[in-house]
């Protein structure tokens, strides 16, 4: 049965508009911002070009590519990485001026992210493409019309605490250590002699027959992965024949370190949120408070909106997940709530 009183636009462009918002959502303000990009199908589009277990140059451009990308992102405070994929963090609950990449809007944060660390990474493969010696314009245009295109792919979430940031970095640290050892083991071990053997045993078998050490033949860059975060520099530049130095903050890559023990989670912390001006203590303050009460006052608002539409929706199942998000909203408020508020 068709509802008699369906909702009304004054003109195509409000129509249009509204179906468009209606899938809209954006990360909560405050929030603690997880970031993964991966690779699509870069096994089989670079295995071939660089060599094993590790490749230099493929590290190198996956460390500018983060660089570039953390450069790039409002929010960001800092980076990992391994293999093809990269993680990041950002978040907006480190000063109340601060806010997120396009004010936390998923839909942005999941195209265009990626879309920066595709055409940046591509254009750097291309380069690496161009002989160092001069060539024509018509070799440039066949070393365009040959060069693959890379993509990848992209995720966004929010957690409730640094803990559970820290997490995420423990998880990929450890699949990190894990891969590399495997990656080192299959370079110089057939399928059969590494069947059924754990990463750990591998390695040990390893060095018993060719006298390769993992925990020393390899930097820990390639071990563990590596960090983007800012660091300070010196720079000079020529002001009417004087050479004038200034200090500015760049994004480097670090190599990492086993974060799986009480040493590893200090420098994490010490490195990595305090260096950003990240801490516990900084994401209740009552400043904050405050601001987290008004965006759950501003989205109590727009909840009650949504039900007050619900009796003019048609009944059918089209408008069936616009009821689904107004409830959503309920949920997400109440999980702000207990994530960020107060204890008393």
């Amino acid at each position: 049965m068709v509802n008699s009183n369906p909702l009304k636009f004054e003109s195509l462009e409000e129509r249009m508009l509204y179906y468009r918002k209606r899938s809209e959502q954006s990360i909560q303000k405050n929030s603690y911002v997880l970031v993964m990009i991966d690779g699509r199908s870069f096994s089989q589009k670079i295995k071939k070009k660089f060599k094993r277990p590790f490749d230099d140059t493929f590290i190198q451009l996956m460390n500018e590519t983060a660089e570039y990308l953390c450069s790039q992102v409002q929010g960001a405070k800092f980076a990992y990485v391994q293999s093809d994929e990269i993680s990041m963090f950002m978040t907006d609950a480190d000063a109340p001026e601060s806010t997120l990449f396009y004010d936390g809007r998923l839909v942005k944060l999941l195209s265009i992210i990626p879309a920066i660390a595709t055409s940046f990474f591509t254009k750097r493969m291309i380069e690496l493409s161009i002989p160092e010696e001069g060539i024509s314009a018509d070799d440039m245009r066949q070393i365009v019309t040959d060069a693959n295109l890379y993509q990848f792919d992209c995720k966004v979430w929010d957690v409730p605490t640094l803990n559970d940031v820290f997490g995420w970095f423990l998880y990929r640290s450890t699949d990190c250590c894990r891969n590399s050892k495997g990656q080192v083991a299959q370079a110089y071990l057939s399928h059969k002699q590494l069947m059924g053997k754990t990463s750990d045993e591998q390695i040990e078998m390893l060095k018993e027959i060719h006298n390769i050490d993992w925990n020393t033949a390899y930097d820990d860059g390639k071990k563990f992965g590596r960090y983007i975060y800012k660091e300070k520099e010196m720079h000079s530049r020529e002001f009417k024949g004087e050479s004038i130095e200034y200090e500015r903050s760049v994004w480097r890559a670090h190599p990492g370190v086993q974060l799986n023990n009480e040493v590893g989670k200090k420098w994490f912390y010490e490195t990595l949120f305090e260096r950003s001006g990240i801490s516990e203590d900084n994401s209740t303050t009552d400043e904050q408070s405050v601001r987290i009460l008004k965006d759950i006052s501003a989205h109590l608002s727009q909840v009650r909106e949504n039900l007050r539409l619900l009796n003019s929706l048609p009944d059918n199942e089209e408008y069936e997940q616009f009821v689904e998000n107004s409830f959503k909203s309920i949920s997400d408020i109440i999980t702000n709530i207990k994530a960020r508020c107060i204890d008393d």
